[in-house]
């Protein structure tokens, strides 16, 4: 592969060029691999928060529910020590 003046052209122009067939699919094979796997851990690490997100939520949606009820009944409790 020989590169021409006309590719530094346009790699300083547009900051890449493109030599067809400098790579085989056997080259990329590797690369393509790794990307897959990349992609899969950052995937599972988006689902694992969301899902941490979502128990915490609901945790703390279920906690705010009893305290509201121990109010309740704390006032109800209170209501009757005064009569």
């Amino acid at each position: 592969m020989t590169v021409r003046a006309e590719d530094l052209e346009f790699y300083k122009e547009h900051g890449y060029v493109v030599f067809p067939k400098a790579l085989t699919d056997e080259d990329l094979e590797p690369l393509i691999q790794d990307h897959v796997a990349i992609v899969d851990e950052m995937a599972r690490v988006c689902v694992a928060e969301t899902l941490q997100a979502s128990a915490i939520q609901a945790t703390q949606e279920a906690d705010e529910q009893r305290v509201q009820a121990l109010r309740a009944e704390l006032s109800d409790f209170a209501g009757k020590l005064e009569t």
